[in-house]
């Protein structure tokens, strides 16, 4: 094929259309870095199991097309009461259906009695938990922040002194096939650009 200026000139359009269109993503990507919330713990008390009354909860509306990628809590300080054990208190982060979840016990200790000041993080080699990062499931990405005993004696059963949570965020991974459709929409750009210098 003979380059012409006027081809060099589509040449050069089309590539800027694709790096214009690659730039944004570019760009898109550049600003989803994690981010975080913190929730202070003071105050707070678990007196029954998962979602009673009783409870101390909170619920944070972080935006939609959100994901939940761990917590951490920081110079926590509780204490069981009567009968309780230090492992039945559990840090629940959840969405606002409680289908996606990530729960920790700060301490593994069998026994009633006061903990801390300790630093954790959901998933760390001290205490223990279930879940795992999830995307939030409404259209205001609500988080359903709360506390509970693992055993549900009677009465209050466990009340925390001091300590901050911090629950990390991010864009939600776009799917595989999003990132397909990407591609096809630059294809779909080239092969009109070829298209037209053909004529």
């Amino acid at each position: 094929m003979t380059m012409t200026p006027h081809t060099v000139a589509s040449h050069l359009r089309s590539f800027g259309i694709a790096t214009a269109l690659l730039g944004s993503v570019g760009a898109a990507q550049a600003i989803v870095a994690p981010s975080y919330v913190d929730i202070d713990l003071s105050g707070w008390q678990a007196t029954a199991a998962f979602g009673e009354a009783g409870n101390t909860e909170v619920f944070l509306l972080l935006g939609p097309g959100l994901q939940v990628t761990g917590y951490d809590y920081r110079d926590l300080q509780f204490t069981s009461q009567g009968a309780s054990f230090r492992s039945e208190f559990t840090l629940s982060v959840n969405d606002s259906t409680a289908t996606g979840y990530m729960d920790w016990a700060p301490s593994d200790e069998a026994s009633p009695g006061s903990v801390g000041p300790v630093s954790g993080a959901w998933g760390g080699p001290q205490g223990g938990g279930i879940g795992a990062p999830f995307a939030l499931d409404d259209s205001q990405g609500t988080v359903w922040v709360t506390a509970y005993e693992a055993v549900d004696d009677t009465g209050l059963d466990a009340v925390v002194a001091a300590g901050t949570l911090r629950v990390y965020f991010a864009p939600a991974v776009p799917e595989p096939s999003t990132y397909g459709l990407m591609a096809v929409g630059l294809l779909g750009v080239a092969a009109a650009a070829r298209r037209r210098q053909g004529r």
